[in-house]
């Protein structure tokens, strides 16, 4: 199984790398995208769970990754993230793992 989940206040992303599909099941009070699967909670709390399953372009991503790395080392286009954005996720990272060790 090689599956990442995302809850989010009003959503759930389940993306499946194996099968190639992402489901994304929303909460939202009024018509958005995506077909009803029903309602949750009464009054001015009610609101419709929608699911969507977008088309997501066949690509080997660490293809994709590598060759956008070679471009931004050529200049040909910046970075999506910087040196320092990356220095500052490895920080976070690194303090969460020195807390799961406490």
């Amino acid at each position: 199984m090689r599956k990442l989940r995302l809850f989010q206040k009003d959503a759930y992303i389940s993306i499946d790398f194996l099968a190639k599909k992402t489901h994304i099941y929303e909460l939202a009070t009024e018509s958005t995208e995506g077909i009803p699967l029903g309602e949750i909670g009464a009054g001015e709390h009610k609101r419709m769970v929608f699911m969507r399953q977008p088309d997501i372009p066949e690509q080997n991503a660490l293809e994709t990754e590598l060759a956008a790395f070679i471009r931004s080392i050529r200049g040909e286009y910046a970075t999506a993230v910087t040196g320092w954005a990356g220095r500052d996720a490895l920080e976070v990272a690194i303090r969460i793992l020195d807390q799961m060790e406490k």
